[in-house]
């Protein structure tokens, strides 16, 4: 699809008589980036609003060199479930970006996987008996604690942060002061029987 795609935007070129741009093959990295390359880094606080893009994510740095017709038919309106989540993952991923291209930081990783919970949440809405979902729902979770647990010793302060950004409930598995808090309620609860 890509590659006939870019075929159709070089003929679309070459009639129009313009030089002919490079465009670039599709390797990891480039799906793997967030930003345009000619923008800043984006700063984990500022309050810009994370881009919105109205082709499939390949794309979006080509969408001046587009005919209308080729944005068109890489549209949102036309785009299937699992294109629609890839930018859904990219926007998430915006506010705590440490640069450009950054795709492993640990704030990164947990919007990341906050975002495939939520898809995998709306699946099994849908789809209640679908084993394989519960599955990957309990790996992604677990995988999303041992991070949380990991940026709670690291910086404090950027936990809580995500904490109420990205709506994340404390848990036993990543926040020890919610066991004690159980433990604690735990005793007034018996003493409150006893009586």
């Amino acid at each position: 699809m890509l590659s006939y795609a870019r075929s159709l935007l070089r003929r679309h070129i070459l009639s129009s008589g313009a030089a002919i741009p490079r465009i670039p093959r599709f390797g990891v990295r480039a799906l793997c980036s967030s930003t345009k390359p000619d923008q800043g880094a984006a700063s984990p606080n500022s309050n810009k609003d994370p881009p919105k893009y109205d082709v499939i994510w390949q794309f979006r740095n080509l969408t001046d060199a587009m005919p209308e017709p080729l944005k068109k038919a890489y549209s949102r309106a036309n785009m299937n479930q699992k294109e629609l989540n890839q930018l859904e993952i990219h926007e998430a991923m915006h506010p705590w970006q440490l640069a450009p291209n950054d795709t492993g930081s640990t704030p990164v990783q947990i919007a990341v996987l906050t975002k495939k919970i939520e898809f995998l949440a709306r699946h099994l809405e849908a789809h209640k008996k679908d084993p394989a979902a519960k599955r990957f729902i309990q790996m992604r979770v677990s995988e999303r604690s041992k991070l949380l647990q990991y940026l709670r010793r690291q910086d404090r302060a950027k936990y809580e942060e995500i904490l109420e950004k990205l709506n994340i409930r404390r848990a036993r598995t990543f926040d020890p002061l919610v066991a004690e808090a159980k433990k604690q309620n735990k005793g007034a609860r018996m003493l409150g029987k006893r009586r």
